[in-house]
Order: structure tokens, then C-alpha cells, then sequence
């Protein structure tokens, strides 16, 4: 045991330099940068709900309390949901402002209207911290003190939030963003990749009412693309496909909280009461984490049914060796790693929503142990809690990734999906 295990290791060192030797040496500096980067900064992120004041004519400034005042530190324009994030490098107190800018001049005047939270202390805030409110505006509000919109009009030059947030944005599957590249960027570079991109559920035709939402969720260094086969699959004269797009290096818990957010910022905006979630590999432990969330918030949350294909429910070997043995970490390697505090947390408690478990069961390889899909092992992802919460564990001769293109695979996606809706209807929803 202890032999394959070094010779697992040797492969693995061995994987990382020929990367390195074909030009992912970039990838590797590049993920070392983002990952100093994050762990210097504290992270402000939250909502503006909005009351009668036009989405895009809102901005949101970050302030940090002084001895001596406030000091505006950045500002962002709100995105989809009312939605804002900042970045923060310095340990101190903060507080945020968000004013209805009507007349586009990029300052808070005397007649427009504006709202607040942490004045005047401040939330202390910084490396590794997270403060995450949510607050209100309506253009009923008053407008801000002189003082302090003088105070506003000190945003350093530049200094705008560069991560976003969307919630409902359309998109066609074809779109660029969806593609391979933006893949591995959210793997290897994910705050550039925030930067660039933001973090989304999109729709991939116009909000229906009559359709029920299915959101499907990548894995690992996989993007929207490869959903493509089983949504063309889909009914569309009763379901409406969305995705879940994300950067996958980031911490699972942060994606699946995003989610939770994303999720409940979509149903106050549309009022669904259904919705159903489908989500290969890593994908699967993004999602639960969210509806773990949900259900947590409200008893009452709208996902019906859960489906996953080839999740690694019981962790990934070689994430625990990339963390202990690699130069450089992936930040979901911790969370990925069995046993890791994120698995241990996610799995306490049953899935509070009917699940149907897939796995893959074609494919071998020198670095997994044990019989698996090329990938994940099948000790994995038929880990014993999961599979036994399950109302139907399906097989498929399929690798890791083929089982996304699988025509069976795909026919029992929608069996699931018409089983999931004629159970409602029987139960009078």
C-alpha cells in the first residue's frame, strides 16, 4: 500500500512538471499570485434592496471609519440582484453607502436619494475576513449629509470593485464566456476570472413563468459548454434550462453560499415555487451546499429534485496529495481532500430534498485507487451516507466526462425530471 501510494505521489509530481514543461508554468504563477492576493484581502459583499430606484442607476461605496471621519476606499455600480463585492487590503473598520445616482454624474447630490449600514462605527474587517450585508433604499429616502457626500466624492482614481455578481442575466450556451478557456481560468486563476467574468446563475432563453427552472452546475475546471447535449435534450415547453457559472478554484463553501444567494435573489424577483438542480462532479457538493442554505433559510425553498452525476461525495485522493505534495494549491483542493472539514460539514445532515445519485463506472488510472470513471473513484462517489439518502442510485458505462454526453444519461436526466413532476402533482403543488 505504502509503494502505490508513493508511486501515486511520484505520478502526481511528475503530472505537475509536464504541465509546467507545456506552458501551464504561467497557470501555476498566476494561481500563486490570486491566492496572495486573496489571503491578503477581506472580502464586503452583499445586496442593495432596491424599493422604486432603477437597478442601474445605483452605486454603492465602500467607506473605512477613521479617528478623523471616513475615508471612501472604492465604489461599484450594483449588478444584477442589487448585488456589490469589494476586495478590502487593509485590516480596519468599514462601512458602505448606496445612493440612487439619477442624473449619472457619478456623485451623491443633495436631492437623490441614499442609504447606509455601519455607521458610524464600522465592522472591523480584514485578511481572511468576510462581512456580508444586505440593506435597503428606496427613492423615498433621504439623501446624505453634505459632510459625508464630500466624503464620497474621494474615491481614489481607479478604484472600482472589480468582482461581480449576476442574477438572471440571458446568455446562448454558444456564448464565449461558457467555453473551455474560461474553464480553466476559474480553476487556475478564479479572481481573475471574477474580474473578468463575475460570478452567475444566467438564463439561457427568456424568464417563463409556466416553464420550471433547471440550473445546471459545473465541476471542477468545467464550464457550461459541456451541459450542452443533455439541454438540447431538454422540453422546453416545460422546463427553462439556467447555469451556475463560477470560478472552481475558489473555496466550495463560498460557491455554494453564492448559489444560495444568487438562488434567493431570483425567486423574490420571479416568485417560482419550483425549481430543479443538476450538477456533475464538484458540481454536486457546490450545489448541496447551496441547498443546504436554502433550506436552512427557508423550510420552504423551491428545489424539487437534485440530481448528480459522478460526485465525489467521499473526496478525491489526489486533491489531499495535491495539497500536501504540490508547490502551488488550488484553494477547492482543501475542500475536495476526504475528510476535509467542508465534506464532513456537508454530509452531517440529510439532503433535504429527493436525490438521485449517477455514477460512471468506465475508466482506470494508475492515480486513482480502486475502480472509478478515470477519475473519481466509485468508493467515492457511492460514499455510504450519500448513497443510502439517495431515492435512486443509477450506473452508467461512462467515464468522467462521458457521462455528459451519454443519449442514456441524458433520457434518464429527463425521466428524473418528469418523475420529480408528476410526484409534485400528486402531492397537489
Amino acid at each position: 500500500m505504502d509503494a502505490r501510494k508513493g508511486l501515486r505521489t511520484a505520478l502526481l509530481l511528475v503530472l505537475i512538471a509536464a504541465l509546467g514543461a507545456c506552458g501551464f508554468a504561467r497557470r501555476v504563477v498566476r494561481l500563486e499570485e490570486n491566492r496572495s492576493e486573496i489571503a491578503r484581502n477581506g472580502v464586503v459583499a452583499g445586496a442593495v434592496q432596491l424599493d422604486g430606484v432603477p437597478i442601474e442607476q445605483v452605486e454603492v461605496v465602500l467607506l473605512r471609519v477613521e479617528y478623523d471621519g471616513v475615508q471612501a476606499v472604492a465604489s461599484s455600480h450594483v449588478g444584477e440582484g442589487g448585488y456589490f463585492a469589494f476586495l478590502v487590503p487593509q485590516q480596519g473598520r468599514y462601512a458602505l453607502v448606496a445612493y440612487h445616482d439619477r442624473n449619472g454624474n457619478g456623485r451623491a447630490d443633495g436631492d437623490e436619494a441614499s442609504a447606509g449600514i455601519g455607521l458610524p462605527a464600522g465592522v472591523e474587517v480584514g485578511p481572511g475576513d468576510e462581512y456580508m450585508p444586505c440593506f435597503a433604499l428606496g427613492k423615498e429616502a433621504r439623501p446624505l449629509h453634505a459632510d459625508l457626500r464630500s466624503r464620497l466624492a474621494d474615491v481614489p482614481a481607479g478604484m472600482r470593485s472589480r468582482l461581480q455578481l449576476f442574477a438572471g442575466r440571458t446568455a446562448a450556451i454558444d456564448d464565449a464566456r461558457f467555453g473551455r478557456a474560461f474553464g480553466a481560468k476559474g480553476l487556475w486563476a478564479p479572481l481573475d476570472f471574477v474580474s473578468e467574468l463575475g460570478i452567475g446563475v444566467y438564463f439561457l432563453e427568456p424568464y417563463r413563468a409556466d416553464r420550471i427552472p433547471v440550473l445546471f452546475v459545473h465541476g471542477v475546471g468545467g464550464y457550461p459548454q459541456q451541459w450542452k447535449q443533455i439541454v438540447a435534450g431538454l422540453d422546453r415547453k416545460r422546463f427553462q434550462p439556467w447555469v451556475y457559472q463560477y470560478p472552481s478554484g475558489m473555496r466550495l463553501a463560498h460557491s455554494g453560499d453564492t448559489l444560495a444567494d444568487l438562488l434567493q435573489t431570483l425567486q423574490r424577483e420571479y416568485g417560482f415555487s419550483r425549481m430543479i438542480v443538476v450538477a456533475h462532479s464538484v458540481g454536486g457538493l457546490v450545489s448541496r451546499q447551496a441547498i443546504r442554505r436554502l433550506a436552512k433559510t427557508d423550510p420552504q425553498q423551491p428545489v424539487m429534485l437534485f440530481v448528480t452525476l459522478s460526485t465525489p461525495w467521499g473526496g478525491d485522493a489526489l486533491a489531499q496529495l495535491g495539497v500536501s505534495r504540490s508547490p502551488v494549491t488550488i484553494p477547492s483542493w482543501q475542500d475536495i481532500a476526504p475528510d476535509s472539514d467542508f465534506l464532513r460539514q456537508l454530509l452531517k445532515s440529510p439532503l433535504p430534498v429527493p436525490h438521485q445519485l449517477f455514477f460512471g463506472y468506465r475508466g482506470s488510472s494508475m492515480l486513482v485507487q480502486g475502480n472509478s470513471d478515470g477519475t473519481i473513484a466509485l468508493a467515492s462517489q457511492l460514499a455510504m451516507p450519500v448513497q443510502q439518502g439517495a431515492v435512486r442510485v443509477t450506473g452508467f458505462d461512462e467515464t468522467h466526462t462521458s457521462i455528459l454526453g451519454s443519449r442514456d444519461v441524458g433520457g434518464e436526466i429527463n425521466r428524473a425530471l418528469e418523475q420529480a413532476v408528476a410526484a409534485d402533482r400528486l402531492a397537489g403543488r
